[in-house]
């Protein structure tokens, strides 16, 4: 894979991310070693910490068994990841990849926390979206503009207002964005297809200067 194909594919992944609180920040003491031995340096994960509008979550704080479980268990999805960050705005996303590439760790995307096989965590970096949790509905268009982090119950009770039903799939905790990206398929679909039938893209070059499709 050439640098330019490497740059636009790392770019589409940092917008598709973040679609598109403040948490306090624990200190930290000493390194954060990593299921393959590897360790983190306490500068690298400071200048992080210093970065983001919202959190990271390590091995030895309180919150951290509740924050790298998802809501199914099998031997898959029992990781123990180095760092959580939780994400409370599109640049966190970004400085959430970044760190994770000079790291050169396993990155899972956490949209809702609802996964089967494991994908919304790793013994890497998750990246949670729960903080990206806006829902904007347009009855005029008949669209939603949804945040990375919005649970498909949430959409639903949103478009619910105005007498309109979003093309999701049938479990309400399932994150709106995975269940998009992953096709699909719901009560709806035999009328209007999946989800990934009904979305529509609008693209954005970085901060906002348009692009093209």
């Amino acid at each position: 894979m050439n640098l330019h194909a490497r740059r636009s594919r790392r770019q589409f992944i940092e917008r598709a991310l973040a679609t598109i609180g403040t948490l306090g920040l624990a200190r930290v003491f000493g390194q954060i070693k990593i299921r393959d031995g590897s360790q983190i340096d306490p500068d690298a994960l400071k200048k992080l910490r210093g970065q983001l509008k919202g959190g990271v979550i390590i091995p030895r704080d309180a919150g951290y068994e509740a924050a790298r479980r998802v809501y199914f268990w099998n031997p898959d999805t029992e990781r123990r990841p180095a760092l959580v960050v939780r994400c409370a705005g599109a640049d966190d996303v970004r400085y959430a990849v970044e760190f994770a590439h000079k790291q050169g760790l396993e990155v899972a995307v956490r949209g809702g926390g609802h996964s089967l096989m494991g994908w919304g965590t790793s013994n890497g970096l998750v990246i949670d979206m729960g903080g990206l949790n806006r829902v904007a509905i347009s009855p005029t268009r008949r669209t939603a503009r949804v945040d990375a982090g919005v649970l498909s119950g949430e959409v639903m009770r949103a478009a619910g207002r105005y007498g309109l039903a979003p093309v999701l799939g049938q479990c309400p905790g399932v994150g709106a964005a995975g269940v998009t990206l992953g096709g699909g398929l719901g009560w709806l679909s035999g009328l209007h297809g999946a989800s990934c039938d009904n979305l529509t893209f609008r693209s954005y070059g970085y901060r906002g200067r348009p692009s093209p499709v």
